[in-house]
């Protein structure tokens, strides 16, 4: 673990107690262009916008539920839902499929996503009726070929890449683990599968990777963020 001489300061962006608060928030991702925060609230079901500087949230409501978003080089956004990969229109909230690698498996549904370095699409699945290992992990490519690397999985999260991004991190999180992959940032090829961190007691779920390359992880269950060196 890494970290213990940092001094931490925690503020609250958003109020959770507060009228219109999420079922299940899910997925920030901080917009530089516009200078905003973006959201899902997978259960809403919605993606939703916050402007600190002015507090004001925009909200918009989505069809069936949502599991992770990610910014589109040219506008709008790609959404991982129940159905499958979209691109989304955030002003009118069009969903047009980009890939539907799960049709015949209708009680899943995507949970966490991020794009990689070079704009391909990383997001799992799972089961939204029972707790199995029913959920696959996949890559969308930016010609929109849909391919899976691991399948087995319960709760996927925790996508995130080193600053090269030649490491790339996933976990199962009912599995307590948090895996590490060799990643070739050209072919979007991941090899050399490894346990990276074993969360305990806590459960693994989103994360980030800070400019030192360490991944911190929010623990569903142990109440904590955790930061591993990348040596962990």
């Amino acid at each position: 673990l890494g970290g213990e001489n940092l001094r931490m300061q925690v503020e609250v962006a958003v109020d959770g107690r507060t009228a219109g608060a999420d079922k299940l928030g899910e997925c920030p991702l901080w917009d530089e262009l516009t200078r905003t925060l973006w959201w899902v609230d997978s259960r809403g079901p919605a993606v939703k916008r916050l402007d600190p500087a002015s507090g004001a949230i925009t909200t918009l409501a989505l069809p069936e539920p949502v599991g992770s978003i990610a910014f589109r080089e040219h506008g709008g956004l790609l959404a991982a839902t129940k159905l499958g990969i979209h691109f989304l229109d955030p002003v009118s909230g069009r969903l047009d499929p980009a890939a539907r690698p799960e049709q015949s498996l209708p009680d899943n549904r995507f949970n966490d996503g991020r794009c990689d370095r070079a704009g391909r699409f990383w997001a799992g699945t799972m089961s939204d009726v029972k707790r199995e290992p029913t959920g696959s992990l996949y890559r969308l490519d930016t010609n929109l070929t849909c391919t899976a690397l691991r399948n087995a999985i319960t709760i996927p999260n925790s996508l995130a890449w080193s600053p090269d991004g030649r490491t790339m991190y996933f976990a199962d999180t009912m599995r307590h683990t948090i895996w590490a992959w060799d990643y070739d940032l050209a072919t979007g090829a991941a090899t050399r599968e490894r346990v990276f961190a074993d969360t305990g007691a806590g459960r693994p779920d989103g994360s980030c990777v800070d400019a030192e390359g360490c991944l911190w992880n929010a623990e569903y269950g142990g109440g904590r963020l955790v930061r591993y060196t990348p040596a962990a």
